[in-house]
């Protein structure tokens, strides 16, 4: 009681000796099978910690050199009196309570760092950039955070990769394999069912970056100007860089040290996690039901976190949800996702009855996964006993209701998930041929510009060039071949015997390309040669556009 009467927090406790004993009987269970040491005693911080409408006592009990790190959420009732609500104890616990995925603390702190020692002592795998960024010091945090990944990069050899899983078709995405964060930037240019603006996906990280995250939403770090070392990336990801974020890129020696440098204007840096969708298929590929199950309604609850804190995920495919070392869903891509009442015009429940204020922040009281379906249980059998006692009339109170209601959506969320995801993974192939098909299509445009660059050859005309010299005549060749490469290309890719009414009108402009060419004279008669050492399948199907157009090709020996 001393410990927490020191704080002098001026609302009253409902019932403060109470709650002092049970922490002091969660504490006794802890310790029941230890021997108590001369020096044993318990250190906890001057101020309290401060989240939404919770506050919390952060601390360690010392017994000989054995040490346990807790931490006492106290919140309010609903008279506004306050109660201690719980005890976390260990370094598991308080790295949830301080996780990347939740909003910043607010600490009274006269040394900043000497709150940070005190803390790694409780969570020594936590980066103390992630603590100061934890405690409400962004810029400190940031600084550390890079301070400890230049020290990475100098004792490590790995190179940066594009990082694996499905792409994004907003942000293009890299890391370290060594490091465990990925690197996000912008894309230049997006796929047309992506109707959106570089400025407005800044900006819906900045929301997430300023809203309470509760738990479900990674935090990220901000940076612009950054400077690699050009050895360390694969020439895989320069080349990705490239294509979809030229205007992000700069390959130069800016310091003047001889040294190249890859330079991103601008990215996003986060933690790295499993993406769900990956999780699932080596979950699913190893047998392991019971694990996909918990996934599937850790993921259900993560939408539920995110829409009670006023935020709509927007598209919710499995791999925009990553998966912790905890086995916890956070939610990681923000390009679509806004507030939940800008979106849904139902009305929303109002704060007062049955609202928490806890680490998560205010939300409606609802029960956790896990204790769904015994709740849900428990208020059946009160509903068919008062049903037996009044003569089989069975009166349920609505929030009984809501509870069976709930336990229903758990049974049954199961196989809709399963549909969920063989839609999800439907969807995900058409953005990956629709993304197939624009990167065909930027291919050719870029081709065109090579011919623009050519206009002694005529190769918009219809006529051919007469009488070209031997030098354009190589010339147009060689332009002749990058030609006959895309069109193989496109083949390989877009081209089906039984296509879709989609596939078809995609691979209806490929076709017209190839026709359009074929009937230039200098091109069908160069066919020959081209299609040396092509597919044999792409050899038939061009002959065949040739000779509808100009006639069969002739092999001239």
């Amino acid at each position: 009681m001393r410990i927490v009467d020191n704080f002098r927090l001026q609302c009253p406790f409902e019932d403060l000796q109470r709650d002092a004993g049970l922490v002091c009987e969660a504490i006794g269970a802890r310790l029941s099978q230890v021997k108590l040491r001369a020096n044993f005693q318990v250190q906890v911080l001057s101020s309290v910690f401060f989240r939404n409408k919770g506050a919390y006592v952060v601390g360690k009990i010392i017994n000989g050199f054995a040490e346990l790190p807790f931490a006492l959420p106290i919140l309010h009732d609903k008279q506004g009196r306050l109660f201690i609500d719980a005890c976390l104890f260990g370094e598991d616990e308080l790295q949830m309570l301080f996780s990347f995925a939740r909003a910043y603390f607010m600490v009274d702190m006269e040394i900043p760092a000497a709150y940070v020692q005190f803390l790694r002592s409780l969570m020594p795998r936590k980066p103390r950039g992630e603590l100061y960024s934890a405690l409400g010091l962004a810029k400190q945090g940031k600084t550390l955070f890079y301070r400890d990944f230049l020290y990475h990069l100098k004792h490590s050899s790995d190179r940066f990769r594009i990082a694996p899983g499905i792409k994004g078709m907003v942000m293009l995405v890299f890391d370290l394999p060594s490091f465990p964060y990925v690197f996000k930037v912008i894309k230049d240019h997006y796929p047309p069912q992506k109707d959106t603006t570089r400025e407005q996906v800044q900006g819906k990280y900045l929301l997430v970056k300023q809203h309470d995250r509760v738990g479900r939403m990674a935090d990220t770090l901000e940076y612009s100007e950054v400077a690699f070392a050009r050895e360390r990336f694969e020439d895989e990801l320069i080349a990705e860089i490239r294509a979809f974020a030229a205007s992000q890129l700069e390959i130069s020696d800016r310091d003047g040290d001889g040294h190249e440098e890859v330079i991103i204007k601008h990215l996003y840096i986060e933690r790295r996690m499993i993406p769900l969708n990956i999780y699932l298929q080596e979950a699913f590929e190893a047998g392991e039901q019971g694990q996909v199950e918990r996934a599937v309604l850790e993921y259900g609850n993560a939408i539920k976190d995110l829409v009670a804190a006023n935020i709509f995920p927007g598209d919710m495919l499995w791999k925009n949800f990553g998966v912790t070392r905890n086995g916890k869903v956070v939610f990681y891509d923000y390009r679509e996702s806004g507030r939940a009442r800008g979106v849904h015009e139902a009305p929303c429940r109002p704060a007062g009855s049955g609202v928490l204020a806890g680490p998560q922040g205010p939300h409606p009281r609802r029960p956790r996964a896990r204790r769904v379906s015994l709740r849900a249980r428990q208020a059946l059998r009160a509903a068919t006993a008062r049903a037996a006692r009044r003569g089989g009339r069975m009166s349920i109170q609505w929030r009984e209701f809501w509870e069976i209601a709930s336990y229903v959506v758990t049974a049954l969320g199961l196989p809709v998930a399963v549909l969920f995801f063989a839609w999800e993974q439907r969807k995900e192939r058409d953005n990956e041929e629709e993304e197939g098909y624009q990167l065909l299509s930027d291919a050719y445009n870029d081709f065109l510009k090579v011919v623009l660059a050519h206009p002694d050859l005529h190769l918009r005309t219809q006529e051919p060039l007469p009488d070209p010299t031997s030098e354009q005549r190589e010339r147009m060749l060689v332009i002749f071949d990058m030609l006959i490469s895309l069109f193989e290309r496109a083949f390989l890719v877009a081209y089906k015997v039984d296509m879709t009414e989609t596939e078809r009108r995609r691979w209806n402009s490929w076709d017209d390309y190839m026709r359009e060419w074929c009937r230039r004279e200098d091109f069908h008669n160069a066919l020959p040669l081209l299609l040396s050492g092509e597919d044999r399948e792409f050899q038939e199907y061009i002959r065949r556009v040739a000779a509808e157009e100009r006639g069969p090709i002739i092999v001239t020996s």
